[in-house]
């Protein structure tokens, strides 16, 4: 028995010293153990991987910068192109407007682009030519004065200086006679390249008057609808049916509106300072200075 436990003994004691030489020292696990140098090793090679995934990750993000960049630029581009086409869109517009409806040679030959150029249309007998001398606070003896007649005098396109201010009053033929038919009036005489136009009637406006209106309107030209010789009609009412001034104007208004006039100015030119006539000659001021970028009514002189 002895024998048997010296040999175990002797094992024990060589399987320890085996131990110790392997692990270089004392295997006590809760002795402080100096680092490896296979865990300096480790360490490197976790450097190197985490520096790997480093240059990994900024890849991706370079690559997804690229992306977001790319995106942008894309959408750029669209907007840019959607601009371009919009804008070459109105340069064909525009060419093909100023190819069809071109200044006439009436305006051009009187330099028109240096006045203010107001045109007055209307049919035959609606007192247009006495309303712009009025308009205009022209006299019978002034050598501005548009002749006056009962039938239509005028045969051709006719310009009045305005007195004291730079604008003209250009009297238009009326539309729908051979000299100037509806379908090509607007071209004919030049209405786009006025600053505003007036539409006269004595008693209701023509089915041409509307037309022209509807015309003046899709192109963006101001106008004004003028309902002439008021003065006559509210005595006439007076006199014959006891029907005051204000109820007379009421039914004139409302058969405009069934004509599809909405805001149309009851004047009489004989006189001049009563009914629309003055709030036409304000609102006529105020368009023209508003068009031409002059600030305000203030900025232009009342006409």
């Amino acid at each position: 028995m002895a024998g048997v436990a010296m040999a175990i003994l002797s094992g024990l004691a060589m399987c320890l010293l085996c131990s110790l030489q392997g692990c270089g020292g004392s295997s006590v696990v809760h002795a402080p153990q100096a680092p490896r140098s296979s865990d300096y090793k480790r360490q490197a090679q976790m450097k190197l991987e985490l520096q790997d995934l480093r240059e990994q990750v900024k890849g991706v993000r370079q690559q997804n910068d690229l992306v977001k960049d790319l995106k942008c630029k894309v959408q750029e581009l669209e907007r840019k192109e959607e601009e371009r086409k919009a804008f070459e869109e109105d340069l064909r517009r525009r060419e093909e407007e100023a190819q069809n409806y071109p200044a006439p040679a009436f305006l051009i030959a009187s330099n028109y682009l240096e006045y203010i150029n107001i045109a007055i249309t209307g049919g035959s007998g609606t007192g247009k030519s006495h309303l712009h001398n009025t308009l205009r606070r022209v006299k019978r003896q002034d050598a501005s004065w548009a002749p006056v007649g009962v039938i239509e005098t005028t045969k051709a396109p006719t310009m009045y200086n305005f007195p004291g201010l730079p604008a003209r009053f250009w009297d238009l033929p009326g539309a729908g006679t051979p000299t100037f038919p509806l379908e090509s009036y607007t071209k004919t005489v030049g209405l786009r390249h006025f600053d505003v136009v007036l539409v006269v009637c004595a008693e209701r406006f023509t089915e041409i008057d509307v037309r022209i209106m509807k015309e003046l309107d899709g192109h963006g030209v101001p106008y004004f609808p003028i309902r002439q010789k008021v003065g006559e009609a509210l005595r006439n009412n007076l006199h014959v049916n006891g029907i005051d001034e204000d109820q007379t104007k009421q039914e004139i208004v409302d058969y405009l509106t069934k004509q599809g006039i909405q805001q149309a100015y009851l004047v009489d030119s004989f006189e001049p300072d009563k009914h629309d006539l003055p709030k036409l000659r304000r609102e006529v001021s105020a368009t023209i200075a508003k068009n031409r970028g002059m600030g305000g009514a203030e900025s232009f002189a009342e006409l």
